[in-house]
This record gives structure tokens, C-alpha cells and sequence, in this order.
């Protein structure tokens, strides 16, 4: 019998991949999306539009090649998902300089319409951690799972990455 904690650990990693999936594929759509990444890197970091747009790109791709690097699994999934851990750090410190220094930042992170980054971006960033550290503390479960193990926790990381990307809305409705 599999211990509870094996199955938590995957359903953060299939979290992770489908909030990095998200990711990619909502920018990867919209224009304005990274437009909108393009132009806080150049106003966080203060660098050259090109390089901004360099830097977009790099995330993207960045983005992607962890998603499917982690959904693949295998030897793959534990490097993976601490170079996820480091790059949800990387945004984390960006959200911190942001809301710092008080500066009106638009996150388009998934797509669609942005909004003014807030301390809930952050929560969410901190929440994706805490998922990746969950998983790299029980490591890959070592063997495949069954149809409908796979499936029901398939729908939890469904649950997690809507609960966690949506945290600005759920407590402004809270309000």
C-alpha cells in the first residue's frame, strides 16, 4: 500500500505542471500577455526593452521545458521540479521588489487580463514552493498509477491550481 504522502507529493507535482502549462499557453496566446511580462521585467529590472523581451522569452521557455520535463517524470522529475522551486523564487523576489517599492506592476501570468500585482501573487508563489519542497520531500512515486488514481489526482491538481492561481479573486469575493 502507497502512504497518503506519496499521493499528496504527486498531485503538487501534477499542480506544478499544470500551473506551468497554464503559464506557457496563456502567453503563448496572448500578445498582451507578454507584452505585459516584457514590460515588468524592464520596469522591475530596469533593463532594455530587448533585453526585457529576451527575458520573456527565456521564462517562456523556462516555463515550458520544466512543464514537460516534470510531466515526463522519471529521472527527470526531481532536478525539474527544484529548478521550478528556484524560478517560483525568481518571481517570488519580483512580486516582493514590486510591492516594496509600491509600483502599480500588471501580472499576466496565465494569460487572459491582468491585474495590479498584490501580496496574493506572492501567497500563491509561496503556496507553489511549499508544493515543489512537498514533492521533493517524498521524491516520484517509482511506479505508474492505476486509471483512476491518476485520474482523481489529476482533478485535486485541477482543484489546487485553480484555488491557488485565483487566490486575488477568491478574497476580494471573500471581502
Amino acid at each position: 500500500m502507497i502512504p497518503a504522502a506519496a499521493y499528496m507529493a504527486e498531485a503538487c507535482r501534477l499542480t506544478i505542471v499544470l500551473v506551468l502549462a497554464v503559464a506557457v499557453a496563456g502567453k503563448a496566446v496572448n500578445a498582451a500577455a507578454r507584452r505585459d511580462l516584457s514590460d515588468m521585467i524592464a520596469d522591475l529590472v530596469r533593463v532594455p526593452e530587448r533585453a526585457a523581451r529576451a527575458g520573456a522569452a527565456l521564462v517562456l521557455g523556462a516555463e515550458g521545458l520544466l512543464a514537460l520535463l516534470l510531466l515526463a517524470g522519471g529521472g527527470w522529475s526531481r532536478p525539474a521540479m527544484a529548478a521550478a522551486m528556484g524560478l517560483f523564487a525568481i518571481f517570488t523576489g519580483f512580486i516582493l521588489l514590486a510591492l516594496v517599492q509600491r509600483r502599480a506592476v500588471v501580472c499576466s501570468c496565465f494569460g487572459g487580463r491582468g491585474h495590479p500585482l498584490s501580496v496574493w501573487d506572492l501567497v500563491r508563489n509561496l503556496i507553489l514552493i511549499a508544493a515543489g519542497a512537498i514533492y521533493l520531500s517524498q521524491g516520484p512515486l517509482g511506479h505508474a498509477l492505476d486509471p483512476a488514481a491518476w485520474l482523481l489526482l489529476a482533478g485535486v491538481a485541477f482543484i489546487l491550481f485553480l484555488v491557488s492561481t485565483n487566490l486575488n479573486r477568491i478574497a476580494l469575493l471573500a471581502r
